[in-house]
């Protein structure tokens, strides 16, 4: 009677049974299509920091883009004086530039930045800091100083303009303290040049994560899929059965041919050959192989065949011991 597809998780010891035999032993309770499935680990990483490289930079570009009008209002139309800016005014001392720029700021500030205040919340509630909470600290005083300015020199002008008993048209007739203050109102905009510089700092950081993960993705391409098992005794003259490496155990013997792959590390107990070993090495040049010589997964065998006794498991091998490295670098 076929089964239907199912899908088997199982714990077990390394040390006390290889993986090869605990998939013959389901087969034999009755799931004779039973196949070990490795992890897609690095595809599923590639898709995450794909995401992510576009999310960092959609959110720098629109950044940068509300940028650009709030470096114009904060460098050229407190000098250029234009009516329209200066002289529209609300609360009867905020010109329209100010409140522009406040706009624009808090939509850096609150949006473009909200991923940095759901990393910070998430962090205090485990009660530890991270670089979000810094962030948030410092670009959230920034903004906060703009505002509060804003309110004083409010609170300023209205007092000022209650003791001369009279009402001021324009900015022009504030007193200086005041003024100073006002003209410095602005200032939150700080707030989203920091931002707009750390948005473009995690978009770097997540494409050259995203870079690095290709990379391993190349040096796993390397990596051979199949081996081929040989009874004990082995000898070069039979013929094996192929299975997949992550099944291969540790004291097994495989058969590597004329231009195959070393499918993994182990040591040479008959035949010898030469090894193309440059994707460990860098160096082109062959290394003979002689019988109690190591070979390592993903080099080549380009002359000779030889019988390799596994001493390492798939996941211990060199290949996968430096994409470990590159991926904890």
């Amino acid at each position: 009677m076929k089964k239907d597809p199912q899908e088997l998780i199982v714990q077990y010891r390394v040390e006390t049974i290889a993986l090869r035999s605990l998939v013959n032993e389901v087969k034999q309770l009755g799931f004779e299509s039973a196949k070990y499935v490795p992890s897609m680990k690095n595809d599923d990483i590639r898709t995450i920091l794909a995401a992510e490289v576009t999310h960092y930079r959609n959110k720098f570009l629109i950044s940068f883009v509300i940028q650009i009008p709030i470096l114009i209002l904060m460098w050229v139309i407190p000098y250029t004086n234009p009516a329209f800016l200066i002289n529209i005014v609300f609360f009867d001392t905020l010109p329209l530039y100010i409140v522009i720029l406040l706009v624009l700021s808090s939509i850096i500030q609150f949006g473009m930045g909200a991923s940095f205040y759901f990393g910070a919340f998430k962090a205090v509630q485990h009660g530890s800091a991270n670089m979000d909470v810094l962030v948030v600290l410092g670009t959230t005083a920034a903004w906060a100083y703009g505002v509060i300015l804003i309110f004083i020199s409010n609170y300023e002008f209205e007092a000022a303009r209650i003791s001369n008993s009279h009402e001021i048209a324009s900015m022009e007739e504030m007193d200086p303290t005041t003024m100073a203050i006002h003209e410095h109102a602005h200032n939150f905009e700080i707030s989203s040049s920091l931002i707009t510089v750390i948005l473009l700092g995690k978009f770097l950081e997540s494409f050259s994560k995203k870079q690095t993960v290709e990379k391993l993705s190349q040096l796993a391409s390397l990596k051979v899929t199949k081996a081929l098992i040989l009874k004990s005794p082995p000898t070069l003259t039979q013929e094996g059965e192929e299975v997949d490496v992550d099944l291969v155990a540790v004291g097994d013997f495989i058969k590597v041919q004329n231009g195959q792959t070393v499918p993994i590390d182990g040591m040479v107990v008959i035949g010898s050959g030469l090894c193309n070993e440059s994707m460990l090495t860098g160096e082109a040049k062959p290394v003979a192989k002689e019988i109690q010589s190591k070979v390592y997964g993903g080099t080549s065998l380009i002359r000779g065949t030889i019988v390799v006794r596994v001493d390492k498991l798939s996941e211990n091998a060199a290949i996968n011991q430096i994409m470990k490295l590159v991926e904890t670098a």
